[in-house]
């Protein structure tokens, strides 16, 4: 059965027509689709006209999506929206649930609301009771069995931005948290190391560009890890990998291949799978090379194929058209599966 259920969101009725809408959102691929930071700028301008028409917010996504292809991966704008939002409502800013999924955008309007929710409460701390209860609260919204993995993994993101970018010190206090948090946290924590994303942005670091020797030296500390660690840093250094070689499947997993486990190996293989498939960069006729490379192992071959096309179906529904071509490129049996998708 897919993950995927009918959202059943409470939304209050919009006076904006399709024609206003519509209209809003090709002023604003025309203010923001050149901008270096697209993503920014298309979260100020998303909630200056969706504040009074939060409803609208998926329908918002989706004609964006169609208009500037780029945005089709809408992590980073999900979490500008939601971060945006908590300024309009910052007494309860989960109500942002209410009107869009909490999986839209492969978990972004969480990692937003959350980060953004931090500017209001001066003894924000995250000590384990309290990471429980965030994510607790986001759960009453879920809309899929990730919702409670991608909170996880924004509680890694945040905890790496209290820890004052200490990596090892993230780490032990994901390792706190209940089982089911704890892998998905140390992922976040990673990700945000490495991306650099939020720590930038809080004046913490300053961005590091992927250059050879730096990929080559994350190589190295991921590979210093040992095992769960391992496995969650080498997930999360397919970002690195997979850029630095501009989305070239073979030299992508050749560099997975170069994990000193075979577990961090597969985790590294099926999150770059992900990343090439919701690229609006990657070629519709390289899409066959995905996961191919772990059809030695039935299992991880098949579990490849699932989270890659869920991340793809979670990240847009746009994405619909790729995934048809992808399942199209598999045996029978494997294409069935997927096309049930």
């Amino acid at each position: 059965m897919s993950i995927f259920t009918v959202y059943k969101l409470t939304k209050s009725p919009s006076a904006i027509s399709n024609q206003k809408l519509k209209l809003s959102i090709k002023e604003m691929v025309v203010k923001c689709k050149n901008n270096p930071r697209w993503d920014e700028c298309y979260g100020k301008e998303a909630i200056m006209f969706l504040k009074k028409n939060p409803d609208k917010i998926p329908e918002t996504l989706h004609e964006l999506q169609l208009l500037d292809p780029k945005t089709t991966d809408c992590h980073y704008l999900g979490h500008k929206i939601a971060d945006n939002y908590v300024d309009i409502n910052p007494s309860d800013p989960y109500q942002i649930f209410n009107y869009v999924s909490t999986d839209e955008c492969a978990g972004g309007f969480i990692h937003g609301l959350i980060e953004g929710h931090r500017r209001y409460q001066s003894d924000y701390e995250l000590t384990p009771q309290r990471i429980i209860e965030i994510c607790d609260k986001v759960n009453i919204y879920k809309t899929s069995s990730y919702t409670h993995e991608f909170c996880s993994h924004t509680i890694g993101h945040i905890l790496l931005l209290e820890q004052n970018a200490d990596v090892d010190k993230s780490l032990d206090i994901c390792e706190t948290l209940p089982a089911d948090a704890q892998y998905q946290c140390l992922t976040g924590v990673y990700m945000e190391s490495m991306t650099q994303e939020s720590l930038s942005a809080h004046g913490i670091l300053k961005r590091i560009p992927w250059t050879p020797t730096i990929v080559k030296n994350q190589i190295t500390t991921c590979n210093s890890y040992q095992k769960t660690r391992q496995v969650a840093c080498w997930e999360e250094l397919a970002h690195m990998i997979s850029s630095l070689n501009k989305l070239n499947p073979g030299k992508t997993y050749a560099d997975c291949a170069k994990a000193s486990s075979t577990e961090s190996l597969q985790s590294c293989t099926i999150h770059a799978s992900q990343l090439l498939m919701i690229s609006p960069y990657y070629p519709d006729d390289s899409l066959h090379s995905l996961c191919r490379t772990l059809e030695n192992n039935k299992e991880i071959y098949e579990r490849c194929l699932r989270e890659t096309i869920d991340i793809a179906l979670l990240v847009s529904k746009t994405n619909i058209r790729r995934i048809q071509i992808f399942c199209d490129t598999l045996n029978s049996i494997n294409a069935l599966m997927c096309h049930q998708k």
